[in-house]
């Protein structure tokens, strides 16, 4: 079961080997139930610190990941199971060093701002905070207004439909091997309605280089 955003897995609390193969159980890092125990430093001259924790939901997470031989026989062939739960929609993953007042501050701000205006902001009251942090902060917490799907066209589809008295989205023909999403303002449209001769498209596309 997979309900809300995707969780961080990234705390391994089992890995072992099975009679043809072998399975890892993970957990969701924010998971509040799989809290690993502090463990605190040794040695001389340690300095003891206060750190701001992780916020932590009970999501009831947990991802197991087998692969066994798919037959008795060995062949060489094997399968691959995963199997996820994910039961609670929680905030995503941000750097837990930033301050919680600085995370709401950003927060607060999210659907008016962007990482450039608002880290001038932020700094101004959290000096020692890094643009990096802000930026990361921000881009984490904004997938909530905007991202409707793993895929980035899907996602803008679907973003494009909610608002369905503002924007109208265009069903074109695809070319083969093309990937597009078409849209258009109404409101625009609507001004420019029997007044458009002719449309040109500039378009710019750099592919990066393959090793």
């Amino acid at each position: 079961m997979l309900k809300g955003l995707p969780a961080v897995y990234d705390s391994v609390k089992d890995h072992r080997n099975l009679q043809k193969g072998h399975k890892t159980q993970l957990w969701c890092s924010q998971d509040d139930n799989r809290k690993k125990k502090p463990k605190p430093k040794e040695g001389p001259n340690v300095k003891h610190r206060d750190t701001i924790e992780m916020t932590r939901y009970n999501c009831k997470s947990k991802l197991i990941v087998s692969c066994a031989a798919r037959d008795t026989a060995d062949t060489g062939s094997r399968t691959i199971t995963i199997g996820l739960h994910h039961h609670k929609n929680h905030l995503p993953y941000y750097d837990v060093t930033l301050p919680p007042e600085a995370a709401v501050l950003i927060c607060e701000n999210l659907e008016w701002s962007t990482p450039v205006s608002i880290t001038p902001k932020v700094r101004a009251l959290y000096p020692h905070i890094t643009s990096k942090q802000i930026h990361f902060a921000w881009t984490q917490m904004s997938e909530t207004l905007w991202k409707r799907d793993r895929m980035q066209l899907p996602s803008a589809e679907l973003l494009l439909k909610e608002f369905p008295s503002e924007v109208e989205v265009f069903h074109i023909e695809r070319a083969e091997g093309v990937e597009q999403l078409a849209w258009g303002m109404k409101k625009i449209l609507k001004g420019l309605k029997g007044r458009v001769v002719e449309i040109g498209v500039d378009a710019t596309c750099e592919y990066p280089e393959l090793d």
